[in-house]
């Protein structure tokens, strides 16, 4: 009997081809938070196992196989008309029964009355860069849980995903994909960012709100720079917009961009001593060039929510 569902507490490190490398290292860590005092939002995982019942009961194989084929490798000048296509075959699919009622029990059980979700990509089957998926925040509900998952799957075949298939001479029935559920972290009013280290220093990006608008045009964080424990550089950023909660959320459509108060944009987000903190998480984690984090704004507490893998 295939997995549909693995809890974080339950999760080894043989589940990967299940799981996916982020949501294996993410469960795997937060059964280490009592030792290394590293935060990590706790939840679930939906198993490759639905990703291929999904496309196996949907018949979808064959026809998203027909259309990629039709792809100009050469120009790639059809691309966004043929991914498009694709993702809109799989946002009409319907999921089977037993991925429906395993999905909704374990939502049930860790997030009673519709709590507020994190839904995140956890691809498997090939090295995908970072960044290639979709997650989505702030979701409420099993239908919209439902759907995002489903969005996550057709971010499979976005633009740029399917161009580095291409590129990359990968096969789309190599790659799958599991998706994390987790609890949300309160950052829509609290400060999200990024910690990397690029062998020589270690480089805190944050901002005010959710961590999503840190991969669009409009970001312009604080940048702390240091060197071990030693701030080299500290750069306030313009910080004029911030990601928040959309308040009466209706499907994946749960964040919205807003101008940053004026009362908080001068503020620098991520407080001198608070960066130590987070510089004290990396030797921790194993086999990481960098974490991505979020702080709540209710409890004031910071969360692991993504690693960079070496």
């Amino acid at each position: 009997m295939e997995e549909l569902i693995k809890y974080f507490g339950h999760v080894t490190p043989e589940d990967i081809a299940k799981t996916g490398e982020k949501a294996l290292t993410l469960a795997l860590l937060k059964q280490q938070q009592p030792v290394t005092g590293i935060p990590i939002p706790d939840g679930f995982i939906i198993t490759t196992a639905n990703y291929s019942r999904f496309i196996n009961h949907n018949k979808l194989a064959d026809k998203l196989q027909a259309l990629l084929q039709t792809i100009d490798t050469v120009t790639c000048e059809n691309l966004p008309d043929v991914a498009a296509q694709c993702r809109r075959l799989v946002c009409n699919g319907k999921f089977p029964r037993e991925t429906e009622a395993a999905l909704t029990k374990a939502y049930a059980t860790y997030f009673p009355n519709d709590q507020s979700v994190a839904v995140r990509n956890s691809p498997t089957g090939t090295n995908l860069p970072a960044g290639l998926a979709d997650s989505y925040l702030n979701i409420r509900g099993v239908l919209a849980l439902t759907y995002a998952v489903k969005c996550c799957f057709a971010s499979l075949f976005t633009d740029r995903a399917i161009k580095y298939y291409v590129t990359q001479n990968i096969k789309f029935s190599d790659v799958s994909m599991a998706v994390m559920v987790q609890k949300m972290v309160r950052s829509d009013i609290g400060i999200s960012g990024t910690l990397k280290y690029d062998g020589k220093n270690s480089v805190i990006k944050g901002t005010w709100g959710l961590g999503e608008i840190l991969w669009t045009d409009e970001a312009q964080p604080d940048v702390l720079i240091y060197n071990d424990q030693k701030l080299l550089q500290k750069v306030k950023g313009k910080k004029g917009h911030m990601s928040t909660y959309v308040e009466f959320a209706a499907g994946t459509n749960s964040t919205q961009l807003k101008i940053t108060p004026a009362e908080i944009r001068d503020e620098f987000s991520v407080p001198e001593a608070e960066a130590e903190k987070l510089l004290d998480w990396l030797p921790k984690v194993e086999n990481s060039t960098g974490i991505e984090w979020a702080k709540d704004g209710l409890t004031n507490t910071y969360h692991l929510i993504n690693i960079y893998r070496k």
